[in-house]
């Protein structure tokens, strides 16, 4: 199941979608009803904070740790994660659905921050809305890696690029390289083992919609200290 952010996301993503629409991305994802709750939301949390206890037990991850790890978001991302983000988005009200693409950002920079392996499911919903226009420019699929280095000098737009040759640059050695480019450069390289990247912010500068969906991630996956901010 696909979440738009948007009717003109989903106009443009239709072609893209269509051969497999009415699939499910876990199989066994039951349909949510239009119309969305605290309540919803809540148990759709509890839900999903028990497959992320499970998941972490199974990968012999302790229920808690002070940061992000490669092998905590491989664990919970599409076990946890993304589905949670299905359910809760995809009833979510109107004024309500630029959450999906701030968290999707958040996640796509977790996962190079913590040199994790990029999630299929992950990369799927980056797709889906690598055209859309929500209300936070740029869409998440075409954010600038760059402009969430820790520690950029200036304001939103002005950015210190990373040095020449640096990982985050991308196969092509660019400072303009997209979440997604870099996301999915590194999952077709899947044999390389990646180093955590400290340098690597969310890019949130103080924005109440990325901060929130961060909140949401650590309390999902047991994490107790913030991404530094610039």
């Amino acid at each position: 199941m696909v979440y738009y952010c948007g009717r003109e996301c989903q106009r443009v993503g239709w072609p893209r979608h269509r051969p497999v629409c009415g699939k499910t991305l876990d199989g066994d994802a039951p349909h949510v009803k239009a119309g969305f709750s605290k309540r919803d939301g809540r148990a759709w949390m509890d839900a999903a904070a028990r497959k992320a206890a499970t998941a972490l037990n199974d990968a012999g991850l302790p229920a808690e740790a002070e940061d992000w790890s490669a092998a905590r978001l491989e664990a919970l991302m599409d076990c946890a994660l993304i589905p949670f983000l299905i359910n809760h988005m995809e009833s979510a009200a109107d004024h309500q659905q630029d959450l999906v693409c701030s968290m999707l950002r958040v996640l796509g920079l977790l996962t190079l921050r913590a040199g994790s392996r990029p999630s299929s499911m992950l990369l799927e919903m980056l797709r889906q809305h690598e055209e859309c226009a929500p209300p936070i420019p740029p869409p998440p699929a075409n954010y600038p890696v760059a402009q969430a280095r820790i520690g950029a000098r200036g304001g939103a737009g002005v950015y210190e690029p990373f040095p020449r040759g640096h990982a985050l640059r991308g196969a092509y050695d660019s400072n303009e390289v997209t979440l997604l480019d870099l996301l999915e450069q590194r999952y077709d390289d899947g044999r390389r083992i990646w180093k955590a990247e400290p340098e690597l912010g969310l890019g949130a500068d103080g924005h109440g919609l990325i901060l929130s969906c961060e909140r949401l991630c650590m309390e999902l996956c047991g994490v107790s200290s913030r991404v530094p901010e610039r």
